[in-house]
């Protein structure tokens, strides 16, 4: 239902409880450009965390903007 509006979405404590082929259809159904990254810490290592979004199987280029990419856009930095 969140999907057409301008909301943005974290990977917090999400990864766990998802198949990574239903988390990465999540991400690309909402738009890749919508989605942040989150670890949660101290809850979930920063490592796993960092390797279940791999996991996903996106593109670097994917992985770079919900690493990084998106929230610097939102940012404006």
């Amino acid at each position: 239902c969140l999907r057409d509006l301008p909301v943005y979405y974290d990977t917090s404590s999400a990864l766990f409880a998802l198949e990574p082929a239903r988390a990465a259809d999540i991400i690309r159904a909402h738009g890749v450009r919508r989605v942040l990254w989150g670890s949660d810490y101290p809850m979930w290592d920063v490592g796993d965390e960092i390797q279940n979004i791999l996991r996903l199987e996106l593109t670097d280029k994917q992985n770079e903007k919900i690493f990084a990419g998106n929230l610097k856009a939102l940012l404006g930095i």
